[in-house]
């Protein structure tokens, strides 16, 4: 009862409260929706089967349409949203030589509405508050899938199944997600502005971690290990004026440290150490390391489809590229496992490149983010830049053993990193020319 309660007044509340005061709180309620993700939970049968999702999704392109609703900024002024409608451009050309048409088509009609629902919500972020509204959402939805990781638990074969979101779910793509939310609630709890905040941050962060362990994704311990590396790194940076600084960082890792310790088992322990055992490339029998041939037959197979071959392709095409000798297990249809290869194959070298341009161009604003606050010393400013930024890193680091072209989670963070950027330098520089001619 109490989740269903939780479910219905985050909704209520984000729906009047983004219609009558601050539209951005309806993306808020997207939100929520994608991670409770209700229509694949026990208690789906206890509520009304109605489209949660599509309405909100509607809610906020109508609220967006109205000026006094949304940022004045274009959607083209951002370098990664005009890569971004790039690839979304080509993703739709391919439609025409598919493979298999008619499972491309139903993941463009999907990826055409995500891409609608998230430049709405760009347009609806105005202030620094609204982004902020954006990030805790993500964290606490994070936090919510972990308490139903807790709960759930592992099952007979050892690994957590059932609890992902409506495009992520397999373990190994949701723990990526959540590995996104350990990130944003590393950088809040170093944010809180006293201990109360400090101990609702650590509960949600020690309900990510802790499902994190459960699941046993190396990828997404890699993803942590390196978001987390990169974000105490921009902090460590000589530029950053702040008082007992080291001292915090080593407070904090230490505490980090000991948290992990205290949720960590044997088998996420052995899951872990098997990296170093899986990087030893063989063909006579499936490992993580198989996935290495996996990326070369991709390779081999863009050479033949230059121009892309659609959704789904890869798996399709596979037996015609591993090589036989290569033991692939129960199939020898098999994902290739890559975010960047998943690309390559289904949208070839063109929409390969769009997305990569896309990519580094979020890497770039969020530099100008840091860049810029630095020269106006506000920390709230470098911050937030130095979180999407380590968010990215993290994402992409997990998503680098996985096919995540199309995640949900993927443009959430694109967009976020241009929300960021609007809010804190375009709108700022406007305000400024504003001023200079008054």
């Amino acid at each position: 009862m109490l989740t269903i309660a939780t479910f219905f007044l985050t909704q209520l509340y984000c729906l009047l409260r983004g219609i009558f005061y601050n539209p951005a709180l309806l993306f808020v309620g997207y939100i929520v929706i994608y991670f409770m993700y209700h229509e694949q939970r026990w208690w789906s049968s206890s509520i009304p089967s109605i489209g949660y999702s599509f309405f909100f999704s509607l809610v906020i392109l109508i609220c967006a349409l109205f000026p006094k609703n949304r940022t004045p900024t274009s959607i083209f002024q951002l370098v990664p949203l005009r890569w971004f409608l790039a690839v979304l451009a080509y993703f739709t050309i391919v439609q025409l030589w598919a493979v298999l048409p008619g499972s491309h088509g139903y993941a463009l009609e999907n990826f055409i509405k995500l891409s609608v629902v998230l430049l709405a919500a760009f347009k609806l972020c105005k202030t620094p508050d609204d982004l902020n509204k954006y990030l805790l959402s993500f964290a606490i939805g994070c936090a919510y899938i972990g308490f139903y990781v807790m709960e759930t638990g592992r099952n007979a074969m050892g690994r957590v199944e059932g609890v992902g979101t409506v495009d992520a779910p397999n373990v190994n793509d949701m723990a990526a997600i959540l590995a996104v939310g350990a990130i944003f609630c590393l950088h809040y709890f170093w944010h809180a502005k006293n201990n109360a905040q400090r101990l609702l941050i650590l509960a949600a962060g020690g309900l990510i971690i802790n499902a994190l362990v459960l699941m046993n994704s190396r990828g997404s311990f890699l993803g942590v290990l390196a978001g987390s590396s990169a974000y105490l790194l921009g902090v460590m940076t000589p530029k950053v004026s702040m008082k007992y600084k080291k001292a915090k960082v080593f407070g904090l890792i230490l505490f980090g440290l000991i948290g992990l310790i205290s949720v960590i088992d044997e088998q996420a322990i052995n899951r872990f150490l098997s990296i170093k055992s899986t990087t030893t490339l063989t063909e006579e029998r499936e490992s993580g390391s198989t996935r290495v041939f996996f990326w070369l037959a991709a390779a081999d197979m863009a050479q033949d489809y230059p121009l892309g071959a659609g959704t789904y392709s890869f798996k399709l095409l596979s037996p015609q590229y591993i090589p036989e000798s290569v033991a692939t297990g129960r199939t020898r249809n098999r994902a290739v496992h890559s975010i960047w290869f998943q690309t390559l194959t289904e949208v070839g070298y063109i929409g390969a490149f769009f997305f990569i341009m896309m990519i580094y161009s979020t890497y770039l604003i969020t530099k100008k983010i840091k860049k810029q606050a630095l020269i106006e010393q506000n920390t709230d400013m470098y911050f937030i830049g130095n979180a999407v930024q380590a968010a990215c890193i993290t994402y992409l680091t997990a998503a680098t053993f996985l096919d995540r072209f199309r995640a949900v989670a993927l443009y959430m963070l694109l967009i976020f990193v241009c929300c960021a950027y609007n809010v804190y330098v375009i709108q700022k520089e406007n305000e400024d020319v504003t001023d200079r001619t008054t």
